[in-house]
Parts: structure tokens; C-alpha cells; sequence
């Protein structure tokens, strides 16, 4: 799962990303919702530097982590608290 900015609305969009080529050969960034009302799939054309991964991993009161959002965890060897955003590097992600 992902997230993103709208270009037209400047609203944040979660769902699943779709990178493609439009007409003219332009890479377009799309968040595709499932609309399971309905059984068809919204597409949001989204701003490729906004576009964020759900790491798997809930905060202790159930919401989603995602790439980019700042966090506060406490490491028990050291015992002490870390503060930091999300990143994605060597395959793996971890607090910067």
C-alpha cells in the first residue's frame, strides 16, 4: 500500500501505486483505490515526490506507518528514546 498527494485536489490518497506511461510517453504516477461498493477502482493521478510506502507497521494506537512520517521509539538496550523519520535504504526500513 502507498500514499500520495493528489495533483488536483492536494489531498493525501492511499491505495495501490501505478507507475505508466501516458500518450505522449511521460511517466504518470497514479494511487489506484479499490471501490468494493461498486467493484471498480478510482485512479488519482498523484505527485511522484510525494509517494510514500506503508511499512507494514501500526503506532500503538493502530494507524499506519508509512515512509516519511516521524516516529518515536524506544530502544531497550540503550534505553532511550529515538526520534526520527521513516527511510527505505539497502532493502530495508529504519529510523534516520
Amino acid at each position: 500500500m502507498h500514499r500520495a498527494i493528489e495533483v488536483q485536489q492536494k489531498e493525501w490518497v492511499y491505495g495501490y501505486l501505478n507507475v505508466s506511461k501516458d500518450i505522449k510517453g511521460k511517466t504518470q504516477h497514479q494511487i489506484l483505490q479499490p471501490d468494493n461498493f461498486i467493484g471498480l477502482n478510482k485512479m488519482h493521478v498523484v505527485d511522484p515526490r510525494t509517494v510514500e510506502e506503508y511499512i507494514r507497521i501500526q503506532d500503538d494506537n493502530g494507524k499506519r506507518i508509512f515512509e516519511g512520517d516521524i516516529v518515536q521509539a524506544y530502544v531497550k538496550e540503550s534505553k532511550k528514546v529515538i526520534i526520527g523519520e521513516i527511510v527505505f535504504s539497502k532493502g530495508i526500513f529504519g529510523i534516520k
